[in-house]
């Protein structure tokens, strides 16, 4: 014998209760999203009048930082006088660029080649050069 036997009468009771179990999780779970959504659509609607300040607040916003103008040092320069005149000038602002590349280059020649621990005991090449790039970095600072 393979197993025992299931009356047929049994096997229509046993259908209907797993169907009926089924359906009745479907129903809860339809239930559930319909709360759900009554729950949020009430929500957009008491929310409705603050979000469209808040949307407004948050375009205008957008609209200010679009239009900002760009911070530019020079703005809080005088407007008149030979030092604002070179420190807006074009080629200043590129020479203190060459000035700061040229002391990035010394640095590394300093640090390869120096053979003094401190600046008052190098050779005088090397107090020079970094006189120089004091001098100037200090000159600049004042202009601008």
């Amino acid at each position: 014998r393979l197993g025992a036997h299931i009356p047929d009468d049994n096997i229509p009771k046993q259908m209907k209760e797993q169907v009926k179990t089924e359906q009745v999780k479907k129903e809860q779970v339809i239930l559930e999203q319909a709360q759900h959504a009554a729950h949020t659509a009430a929500q957009n609607r008491r929310m409705s009048g603050l979000s469209a300040t808040f949307n407004t607040q948050l375009k205008d916003q957008v609209k200010s930082n679009i239009y900002q103008e760009e911070y530019d040092v020079s703005n809080f320069y005088h407007k008149t006088g030979f030092s604002q005149w070179l420190a807006r000038h074009p080629r200043f602002e590129n020479l203190t660029l060459l000035v700061i590349a040229l002391n990035a280059a010394w640095i590394w020649v300093d640090t390869d080649v120096n053979p003094g621990p401190m600046l008052i005991r190098s050779p005088p090449i090397f107090q020079i050069a970094e006189h120089i790039f004091c001098c100037y970095f200090a000159y600049e600072w004042t202009i601008r």
